[in-house]
């Protein structure tokens, strides 16, 4: 089973600095995405994703790749996240979230 994304899986929160209502507003956006592993691998096909060799390709849409070896789909750049205007990770969709629109 693969369990999804959480404030607690990416940022640090030690100094509870960040209310409890804006962690659940960014748990909320994160749901869409699986919980990424420690290596930053692809869950689908474990190529890195990250890095100068890393398999992640960015498409057409503004933050939108996937990944170029299996192309699951994945998002790198984030946008108005709660309190978090924007960050950087590569977070991909969680399979609750996929919808196929061909076969395979």
């Amino acid at each position: 089973m693969i369990e999804k994304a959480e404030f607690n899986n990416l940022f640090k929160n030690e100094d509870k600095k960040i209310p409890k209502k804006e962690i659940e507003k960014i748990n909320k956006y994160l749901s869409n995405f699986a919980k990424p592993n420690k290596d930053l691998k692809c869950f689908k096909c474990s190529e890195k994703l990250g890095g100068f060799f890393g398999t992640f390709q960015y498409g057409i849409v503004h933050g939108e790749g996937y990944c170029s070896n299996c192309e699951w789909p994945a998002r790198a750049i984030h946008y108005d996240v709660g309190i978090i205007k924007q960050f950087t990770f590569i977070l991909q969709y969680h399979p609750d979230k996929v919808i196929k629109t061909k076969e395979e």
